[in-house]
């Protein structure tokens, strides 16, 4: 057996992909968005804001609920 197919054998396997690497730490940012998301869009609900342009509430919207689908399996 050479040396390098030993090297091979013994080291750690890797992530396979980006995702399986960057999996739990994107699912856990998300689970925690979308608890916080709501704080930042709650008030813009009770104060008038005219000068808030009516896309912005719906992005931030989109943004919870994005978050929410990417998070969801954060604890399991």
């Amino acid at each position: 057996m050479s040396i390098p197919s030993l090297m091979y054998r013994l080291r750690p396997p890797l992530p396979r992909t980006l995702a399986s690497w960057l999996g739990r730490p994107t699912r856990a940012v998300a689970f925690w968005a979308a608890i916080a998301l709501p704080v930042v869009y709650l008030p813009l609900f009770t104060v008038d804001v005219d000068w808030l342009p009516a896309w912005t509430v719906f992005a931030l919207l989109a943004l919870n609920i994005l978050a929410l689908v990417v998070g969801h399996s954060y604890g399991q």
